[in-house]
């Protein structure tokens, strides 16, 4: 599978359905879910003028809450920022991401495929290609990239959450997403 094509199937398989989950995601009776999804793109814009504009981290954020929020107490503008609405979106955003890439996974990584790298090799002896193919080894690096995998995040109940939401969103399931959600 070529690059172009793992980068449509990826669009196909997780970003469109991503799109699709969290409009559904957005719709549900949560308490200032509706609200945060649809305040998290404007406070992003805001802070990116803010920022480009040499303001401080809270004067942008006074001032957006000043134009969206102006009824929020102390407390209420804590809660929202820190304490639940923001941080409980993102998370349940990037739960859904990480539920939709792993239901895609083995169609875009095609896992099913064995004895490639052989396949590979007797093409490259049947076309006559051995010179070209040590240029192209001789030129071929990777780099090891650790990363934080979210077992090492995650509590157990939202691992399970992700892996009903995973085979909920591969079976096309929207009713069992949507309680999931």
């Amino acid at each position: 599978m070529s690059q172009f094509q793992i980068s449509e199937e990826y669009e196909n398989l997780v970003e469109l359905n991503y799109q699709l989950y969290s409009a559904l995601f957005q719709t549900l009776p949560l308490d200032a879910v509706e609200q945060t999804g649809l305040l998290l793109p404007l406070l992003d814009a805001v802070c990116d003028k803010g920022l480009q504009r040499g303001q401080y981290p809270n004067q942008i954020i006074d001032e957006f809450l000043a134009a969206h929020k102006p009824h929020f107490s102390e407390q209420d503008k804590i809660q929202f920022l820190f304490l639940f609405k923001v941080i409980q979106y993102i998370e349940r955003q990037v739960a859904l991401v990480d539920a939709l890439e792993d239901a895609a996974y083995s169609k875009i990584h095609q896992v099913e495929k064995n004895d490639v790298l052989r396949k590979l090799m007797e093409r490259v002896s049947t076309d006559n290609l051995e010179a070209k193919f040590q240029r192209v080894l001789e030129n071929f690096g990777s780099r090891i990239v650790l990363t934080a995998h979210p077992t090492q995040f995650y509590p157990g109940s939202v691992l399970a959450i992700i892996s009903d939401l995973a085979a909920g969103t591969k079976n096309a399931d929207i009713a069992l997403a949507r309680d999931l959600l």
